[in-house]
């Protein structure tokens, strides 16, 4: 298994702009059928996600 790191954010002293990344209402599945439905996520700059 290998692991990798993404990094990626305004310079320091940048004004916070919100969630960098956000997904409001996700349906996600596999052969036509949904697994998720509904799913929300924000995820702030500078989280750490693993």
């Amino acid at each position: 298994m290998t692991s990798r790191a993404v990094t990626s954010g305004a310079p320091p002293g940048a004004p916070d702009r919100g969630p960098l990344v956000r997904f409001e209402g996700v349906t996600c599945g596999y052969g036509g059928k949904p697994v998720l439905k509904g799913v929300d996520l924000a995820i702030a700059q500078g989280a750490l996600v693993g």
